[in-house]
């Protein structure tokens, strides 16, 4: 019998990272001779879901683990007697030991930005696995893991954690999979709707300010909410925080927004990020994943504010290239309130155009997930191109290269 376990632990997650659970969760269940469980932290202060919550959201039991001892983690010791661990936290991969396989659940669907100069490769050069439903994200992934191992390679002493437990110099095999938040192959286009230019809803969905201070949105929130609301009098405006911020800062300026301008509100819900996807017309973000996500579930192009002196920063401008084409970017408020005024015009072929270009560019849409996870169960690893342990990447015989 091979034990699975899945690890919900991502900190103050809650519904929307538990999404991705939910899709593989069936997939795992069918195989045979296999055992699937699933773990959280058993710890109110850690995740914004209790474990009863995400029972029920899943229908299925969720197993709390103790936390001992909270820096290096020393509760994921009960996960060490399984044979595969998938994790939507991949931080937590390098205190897995070797004889565990690894599986990374890449949140989102586009590329990801981080202020790091290894990128996410810190933590993704110690996976087994990566699973990804975005070619961009992907190659972002792939060319971090590159840099970082052929870094590791020439460095004096091995860029590692101390408390690792596994080697991030290995075989990382890229698995990539459907989206997991949302079927894109039965798409709603009659819910599309003509904006109502005297009643409609911009949505403001900042990422973590600690991934790249100084692209954040929190940085120019108060400027942001003014400007849109004398531009735009009768929109409605609601700002979605990132679910790990709580600063005092910060919240004492968006609770004096809230109270100067009437039509400026605070989400407090706790709701899943697709659930206020319904709410919005638009959406401004500065690098979240949401940004694809709101694309994919209102057929409107995102718009990535971000100020045109952070651009050339090599991350920044990495970003924009993959995702260039596919979105719409400003790089001031003058050009921000351009963006907004071009979305309110689009027509509904126009909103699909871009949905498309986005599915048919950057999405692994014709995979059988099923097949991938019996794969990497199975330890069928003929049909998946790697990264090795000397930063190369490896294509199977005949294989089409995705990027």
């Amino acid at each position: 019998m091979k034990k699975i376990a899945l690890l919900n632990s991502f900190f103050k997650g809650g519904k929307t990272l538990l999404e991705y659970f939910k899709r593989i969760l069936p997939n795992l269940k069918n195989m045979e001779k296999c055992s699937v469980d699933i773990f959280q932290p058993d710890n109110k202060d850690t995740l914004n879901l209790s474990i009863s919550e995400a029972e029920n959201y899943l229908q299925n039991k969720v197993w709390g683990l103790k936390i001992f001892q909270q820096g290096n983690s020393f509760y994921l010791r009960e996960l060490f007697n399984y044979d595969y661990i998938f994790f939507n936290d991949f931080r937590r991969i390098c205190e897995i030991p070797e004889n565990i396989f690894t599986a990374a659940i890449m949140h989102g669907i586009s590329p990801l930005l981080n202020n790091h100069k290894n990128g996410f490769a810190t933590y993704l050069a110690y996976a087994d696995f990566i699973l990804c439903s975005s070619k961009s994200q992907l190659k972002q992934c792939v060319d971090e893991i590159i840099e970082f191992r052929k870094a590791n390679i020439t460095a004096t002493s091995k860029i590692t954690f101390d408390y690792s437990k596994r080697d991030n110099a290995r075989k990382t095999y890229l698995c990539y999979i459907q989206p997991l938040k949302k079927s894109l192959l039965s798409n709603d286009f009659a819910s599309i709707k003509n904006i109502d230019k005297n009643n409609f809803t911009i949505g403001i969905m900042p990422s973590s300010s600690g991934a790249f201070p100084g692209i954040s949105l929190y940085n120019s929130i108060n400027l942001i909410v003014e400007e849109l609301h004398k531009n735009f009098t009768s929109a409605n405006i609601i700002f979605r925080p990132f679910f790990t911020e709580s600063v005092a800062g910060l919240d004492a300026c968006l609770n004096n927004l809230e109270k100067h301008i009437a039509n400026f509100k605070i989400d407090k819900t706790n709701q899943s990020s697709t659930e206020f996807y319904q709410q919005c017309d638009i959406l401004i973000t500065d690098f979240s994943t949401g940004g694809i996500s709101f694309l994919i579930n209102k057929f409107m192009p995102p718009i990535y504010y971000i100020l045109r002196k952070f651009t050339k920063h090599i991350n920044v401008k990495k970003f924009i290239e993959l995702q260039t084409d596919k979105v719409l970017f400003a790089n001031s408020i003058k050009e921000l309130i351009k963006q907004i005024n071009f979305c309110i015009n689009l027509t509904k072929e126009q909103r699909i155009n871009y949905f498309d270009n986005y599915c048919k560019k950057d999405l692994f849409l014709h995979v059988d997930n099923q097949q991938v996870l019996q794969n990497i169960i199975n330890k069928n690893f003929d049909n998946f191109p790697y990264v090795d342990a000397q930063g190369n990447i490896i294509f199977p015989r005949d294989f089409p290269k995705i990027f």
